[in-house]
């Protein structure tokens, strides 16, 4: 029965032996397992920086989206109010050519536009002095 039984189970030293070995076994087990989770914790917080870094990121890339857009649509109109008044003064001019030309076919025109060159002249030689 005894032989029986070591032959099965070993020397009570080599259930010792078996032990120790299992629960060593264990041990590393249990540091392995608490250094890969030390080390996934370490990885998810790495992780939380680098999105929070993105975050801020976007959020600044959308606050001067926004910026832009808004620079955008007050140039666009001082752009409508800038063509209207060149649109207005470029139809002044033509009226006022349309005046002048007019005026330099008439002979009283060409003597209203000396005496309007004449005055010029003067008061150009009265200011200067």
């Amino acid at each position: 029965g005894r032989q029986q039984r070591e032959d099965l189970m070993g020397t009570k030293k080599e259930q010792e032996e078996r032990a120790r070995a299992k629960s060593q076994v264990a041990r590393e087990n249990k540091d392995f397992i608490e250094t890969e989770d030390q080390k996934q914790k370490l990885i998810v917080r790495e992780q939380d920086d680098a999105l929070d870094d993105l975050h801020l990121s976007v959020s600044r890339i959308g606050e001067m989206g926004l910026n832009i857009h808004t620079e955008l649509k007050e140039q666009e109109v001082i752009v409508d109010e800038l063509g209207e008044r060149t649109e207005h003064a470029v139809h002044n001019m033509a009226d006022v050519n349309r005046e002048v030309q007019l005026m330099l076919k008439s002979t009283e025109g060409r003597k209203q536009l000396c005496l309007i060159i004449s005055l010029i002249g003067g008061l150009v030689v009265v200011t200067s002095l």
